[in-house]
């Protein structure tokens, strides 16, 4: 269906998206899409202020009680919980009926991300790698290169450390409490390990890796100096120069040099991998819940121009997010010539070729296994618990959630 056919009716769209920073980059996508879609409102519903899951539940209450968004951006890890209750759209029937589709320049990791069981239910609108963030004054005091950032975690522990010593400051934070335990993953896997054995039945993630990781999160506590606060007061911390060190999302990348007010140099740095680890792709995917005829034409417009050359530009400007448009990245009016004068965001894609994708546990107790992690984790920050009765407790935990 051609919206040009409808140019005397005004078609309204609703979008849901997480995390209220956002709220500037989906007004601006809204406004942008207008322009040249006049006869498309965008109504950008207030955002989730919290977790991927938290905007899941919200979408979940809405599909029984009324209100759902027309389109929605939901976590990447979080698409097969939605397709199980029928509520996005499949969109291989609009990608067959649009030529404009092949040439609009997605990578096939977009294209792919909304796969499952052979349909396509969405499009990834952006991704996020594991990155290690510095404050860069903290780390030249404490004798740190800038130019030659840590390799390693005990290069990691051993700086956060000197950090803490030179400076009345955290020498680190390690972003434990992350949606869909996505840095708890990127160190199993990064090591080579796995969340759960191939027959989806057997959690592995208790093998040698899960003792090194949760080891290296008591590490940050007992060298590096952290303590047990949110992750918002974390972000605002780091923004104000009282954290050395904060491994977390590749996405945090433009909030971190907005928080930081020019008082210091935000670095990035790769997250440590093992040469058979993979890392998790974090980020959101676009689906389209609506199934009113007009509303999904207006929809399929707006998906394809946010995961666009132009929407990817403004998505990555603004969030400091790995792109998911090819055209964008090589179009030196858009992403090109930006990423050359932004070493910063030039970093944080130079592992995307060691990403993989963002496990999701299966059956209904999927959202609730992740904040079982999180708070068995929050036990070491907390030091509640050693880190082996931690890793004991996480497994029973995660066990019985999966049984249920």
């Amino acid at each position: 269906m051609s919206l040009g056919a409808h140019a005397e009716e005004k078609v309204n769209l609703t979008v849901s998206f997480s995390y209220g920073p956002y709220s500037e980059l989906f007004d601006a996508l809204a406004q942008k899409f207008e322009e040249t879609h006049p006869y498309v409102k965008i109504t950008t519903l207030q955002p989730v202020l919290g977790t991927h899951e938290e905007h899941l539940q919200q979408v979940l209450r809405a599909a029984v009680t009324g209100g759902m968004p027309d389109v929605s951006f939901q976590g990447n890890h979080l698409l097969q919980i939605l397709v199980q209750r029928g509520l996005p759209v499949p969109l291989d029937p609009l990608i067959k009926k649009d030529p404009a589709f092949s040439s609009l320049g997605l990578t096939e990791g977009a294209k792919s991300v909304g796969r499952i069981g052979g349909v396509t239910y969405g499009l990834g609108f952006q991704s996020s790698a594991p990155a290690i963030f510095y404050n860069s004054e903290l780390l030249k005091k404490a004798g740190g290169d800038p130019e030659n950032l840590p390799k390693t975690w005990p290069e990691i522990i051993e700086l956060a450390k000197r950090i803490k010593a030179q400076e009345k400051t955290m020498g680190g934070y390690f972003d434990y409490s992350s949606s869909g335990a996505f840095t708890f993953q990127a160190l199993i896997r990064g090591e080579g390990g796995q969340m759960m054995k191939p027959d989806n039945a057997t959690i592995a993630f208790d093998g040698a890796e899960g003792h090194s990781a949760m080891n290296l999160l008591k590490q940050f506590v007992t060298d590096g100096g952290m303590r047990d606060m949110s992750r918002d007061q974390a972000y605002q911390a780091f923004g104000a120069g009282t954290i050395g060190i904060m491994p977390t999302a590749s996405s945090n990348l433009s909030q971190f040099e907005k928080l930081s007010g020019g008082r210091f140099k935000v670095l990035v740095g790769p997250w440590p991998i093992s040469a058979d680890g993979k890392l998790p792709t974090g980020g959101r995917t676009a689906l389209i819940f609506t199934r009113d005829p007009a509303k999904q034409a207006a929809a399929w417009d707006y998906l394809k121009f946010v995961t666009g050359p132009d929407g990817q530009t403004m998505m990555v400007k603004f969030t400091g997010s790995l792109p998911n448009n090819e055209k964008a990245i090589k179009n030196p009016d858009l992403l090109g010539k930006f990423y050359q004068e932004n070493p910063n965001q030039l970093a944080a894609t130079r592992q995307l070729s060691d990403l993989g994708d963002w496990f999701t546990f299966p059956g209904e107790n999927a959202v609730k296994i992740n904040t079982a992690i999180n708070d068995d984790l929050q036990s070491v920050v907390s030091l509640k618990l050693e880190p082996d009765a931690a890793l004991d407790k996480m497994v029973k935990d995660v066990q019985a959630l999966l049984l249920r």
